[in-house]
């Protein structure tokens, strides 16, 4: 069969256009770094690439997750340091008014002092983050103490799911930390009858503060060191994500990224290949279009 001169053209056509499509494929790939622009690049390579970038958004969503438990521990935490504080300078406060050097005139100005305290753990009490009760179990839209110290929260509690399976608990129940229903001191109660001793100017009542008080400073020391333990735990996870972040990256970059000096040279091949056909296009060409159609 006799080859025509539009046959010819219409091969060296083709040829140009793949040889144009290889040649913007390997200017892509110079300029993205990436080796697979499309899944029909490398198909093993591209599913792989996806299960990576899952992998690598739950790990992101689970660092962000850990970041907002960590900073309401934190706060947790704080407010639980804030309490300690308080009850030493009422316990020392107790100490100094317990001695009958004091006179009646001393202790009643203590004894406002210690409801200004009272009045500082029930502020720290609904201590919020974001609009979120820290100590009203899981009642976290409102504050769990009234102004008379009344908890109006529950005994549930908010755990944050943070990564597969591993969650942290977020929230206290705040009458089992001041009101002494988890089995802990009534702190509230005794910072009331210290007040009350203090006013009625009795040295042997207020010295009988001095215990629960004592045992209010441990009890919130215990519930501070709980939520240590959970900063820690979250810590850790969070240090051991970063590491997996890290090698995600790693893998993700061995199965996507580009050889840049294998991508250069093949830019410069294929660039080299058009141009060649380009060249022998131009010159079969005649003046006579209609001949090389057959027409």
């Amino acid at each position: 069969m006799r080859v025509t001169a539009a046959q010819v053209y219409r091969s060296q056509l083709r040829q140009l256009r793949r040889k144009s499509t290889d040649s913007a494929r390997a200017q892509e790939v110079a300029s993205s770094g990436r080796r697979i622009l499309q899944p029909s690049d490398d198909a093993v390579g591209a599913a792989r690439s996806l299960r990576i970038r899952g992998m690598r958004g739950d790990v992101e969503t689970a660092r962000s997750k850990i970041e907002t438990a960590g900073r309401e521990l934190g706060l947790t935490e704080g407010a639980l340091g804030s309490m300690t504080d308080v009850l030493s300078r009422a316990r020392t406060l107790a100490v100094q008014l317990a001695n009958p050097i004091a006179d009646a005139g001393d202790r009643a100005a203590a004894a406002s002092e210690v409801e200004g305290m009272r009045s500082e753990l029930l502020a720290l009490g609904n201590t919020s983050v974001a609009g979120r009760r820290l100590f009203g179990g899981s009642q976290v839209g409102t504050d769990p103490f009234d102004a008379a110290g009344n908890y109006q929260g529950d005994s549930s509690v908010v755990s944050m799911g943070v990564y597969t399976t591993a969650s942290v608990q977020v929230t206290l129940d705040g009458a089992a930390v001041l009101s002494g229903t988890g089995g802990g001191p009534d702190i509230l109660q005794a910072l009331d009858d210290l007040a009350t001793a203090l006013l009625a100017n009795d040295t042997s009542a207020v010295a009988n503060e001095l215990t629960p008080l004592a045992e209010g400073i441990e009890w919130i020391t215990q519930q501070r060191s709980l939520i240590g333990s959970r900063m820690s735990l979250i810590d850790g996870l969070d240090d051991h994500l970063s590491t997996l972040e890290v090698q995600l990256i790693d893998e993700q970059s061995t199965v996507e990224d580009a050889d840049m000096l294998l991508a250069y040279s093949e830019l410069t091949r294929t660039k080299t290949a058009f141009e060649a056909v380009l060249q022998v296009t131009a010159a079969a060409r005649t003046s006579d279009v209609f001949q090389l159609l057959g027409v």
